[in-house]
């Protein structure tokens, strides 16, 4: 990975073997593979557990950007399996609703869904502008050139018409950095800076909304001037980045370390099997015991061929890991960590 001395986006090296590897990984991917029902994920508290699905949640905070009562027309850029497009009919009804995705699987499915009036893969361009809403969750830090995606976003937008994104903000989760095909990872100055360059007028982007993820909102501004306006960062700012980076995967090294030490009675759990635990998992293979997810439709079923239990099914003989940021994790062991022997928490967090 480097940072771009241009803009100083934290980004993947894009060779020719980063996309082979990425063309392998879209040919045999499955939305939320480790839930029984392939539901959406939903948004975890570390003191609550799991909370409404993440569309739900976002849907919810636009209030004040949309009229989800009157009618208008909805494009879900990288719409999946359309757990986006199901989201927002529940919320708004009256809508016609269009889905995007250039590696479409369900064509079928999607088509079928409630509100639903279109479903696309191909040149985006191609599609009758005039949207009132465009949405963009999860999709900007696949894509390679993400200002051309956005420029196409905003030609298909209405002169009044929102755009919402989301990507995870690694800043908050340095577990994001080890995703495959994420090549660009968003802070909320480079997000900005690219929605900018796009013709568009941030309203708001937080972390608030989803936690660890970034929600921004944006309308097309008329009076932006041309890419050329925006001027590169402060080199200064591209090494500080740097030096952060290098931290944060001396900081996944020493994780991978703690889950190597030894642990109760030689049982050892790991708590979660989202990206996380997937990363620890894959790393330690045949020394753990089984997994431990809060998430009902995970729970009964195995991933990487190991058991996932419940924290209702205690293991006081077990060791448990919970390879997350500090600020999650230490919450989870409150909550559920009377339920095992012992619980190992990720070394502490040097930039909080």
């Amino acid at each position: 990975m480097g940072v771009c001395a241009e803009c100083g986006t934290v980004q993947k090296l894009i060779d020719a073997q980063w996309r082979a590897e990425a063309e392998l990984i879209y040919a045999g991917y499955e939305l939320y593979h480790q839930s029984k029902t392939l539901s959406e994920q939903k948004s975890f508290n570390p003191n609550l557990g799991f909370g409404q699905p993440r569309s739900r949640i976002i849907f919810e905070s636009l209030s004040d950007h949309i009229d989800y009562s009157a009618k208008g027309r909805m494009l879900d850029f990288g719409c999946g399996v359309g757990v986006t497009l199901k989201a927002f009919h529940e919320i708004a009804p009256s809508w016609s609703l269009e889905g995007y995705d250039p590696n479409l699987k369900s064509r079928d499915v999607l088509a079928a869904m409630e509100g639903v009036v279109g479903v696309h893969d191909g040149d985006l361009r191609e599609l009758e502008p005039g949207f009132d809403c465009i949405t963009c969750f999860h999709v900007l830090e696949h894509i390679v050139d993400p200002l051309e995606a956005l420029n196409a976003a905003r030609a298909l937008l209405a002169e009044n018409g929102v755009l919402v994104i989301q990507v995870p903000y690694y800043e908050d989760n340095a577990f994001d950095l080890i995703i495959a095909d994420h090549c660009s990872h968003f802070s909320p100055r480079t997000l900005r800076r690219l929605v900018d360059r796009a013709g568009f007028e941030t309203l708001e982007c937080t972390s608030s909304v989803v936690r660890r993820e970034l929600t921004l909102i944006a309308r097309p501004d008329s009076a932006a001037g041309p890419p050329s306006g925006v001027p590169p960062i402060p080199a200064s700012d591209v090494l500080a980045e740097h030096d952060r980076l290098t931290g944060m995967a001396a900081w996944l090294s020493q994780v991978l370390e703690l889950g190597e030490r030894p642990c109760q009675d030689g049982v050892l759990a790991i708590f979660g099997t989202s990206i996380a635990g997937t990363f620890v998992g894959h790393h330690l293979g045949y020394r753990i015991s089984f997994f431990v997810d809060e998430d009902a439709s995970r729970v009964g079923s195995q991933h990487l061929g190991i058991p996932v239990l419940s924290p209702e099914e205690t293991r006081r003989d077990a060791s448990l890991f919970i390879p997350l940021m500090p600020d999650f994790a230490a919450p989870i062991s409150k909550r559920i960590g009377a339920s095992y022997g012992r619980c190992i928490l990720p070394p502490p967090w040097p930039w909080r």
